[in-house]
């Protein structure tokens, strides 16, 4: 499950620009 490891990844980048 490459894909799911690919979302955790992007909301986590989405999480540390927001809190950016």
């Amino acid at each position: 499950m490459q894909f799911v490891e690919r979302f955790q990844i992007t909301v986590t980048i989405g999480i540390n620009l927001f809190q950016w």
